[in-house]
């Protein structure tokens, strides 16, 4: 069985894999509260979470204590900024149905998607309640929640 690497390993490596892509390198990391989706839109909190890079970081540690594997995946770009998150199998059924066999994986989504960068807060607020009450948000429910994390 082959281990992921470090954080700061496989940030390299995603590095490496956004370039061989023709990606920006430039990660930023979403999370649930960042994020709202209707069918193929996205919309996107900006400016980004401050401590992104923090929560990341121990996103990524749960994943290595866990031992079920880790994702990293690209869902897009705005401003020249890679729009990332990492996601997580929950138990050994999710990692199987899931293929990732105890490792870390690198993607991109293929998925194209409308991504509108939202700066307004109160903007921001009603789309988000708007979004949730007209049902699934395909990557809300994928996706890690910062707040989850937060001590």
């Amino acid at each position: 069985m082959k281990e992921c690497p470090t954080f700061e390993n496989a940030i390299q490596s995603f590095e490496g894999f956004l370039k061989s892509e023709n990606k920006s390198q430039a990660i930023q990391w979403l999370f649930r509260e960042d994020i709202t989706t209707y069918k193929l839109k996205m919309w996107i909190k900006i400016p980004y979470f401050e401590n992104h890079w923090e929560v990341a970081k121990k996103i990524y540690q749960l994943g290595l204590d866990r031992g079920f594997g880790i994702r990293i995946i690209q869902i897009g770009s705005i401003n020249n900024d890679s729009l990332c998150y990492i996601w997580l199998p929950q138990d050994e059924l999710d990692m199987d149905q899931s293929m990732m066999d105890h490792n870390l994986k690198l993607s991109i989504s293929q998925t194209n998607r409308g991504i509108t960068p939202i700066k307004n807060s109160g903007f921001w607020n009603l789309i988000k309640w708007v979004n949730s009450k007209r049902g699934y948000n395909y990557l809300e429910s994928d996706m890690p929640s910062r707040k989850s994390l937060m001590v």
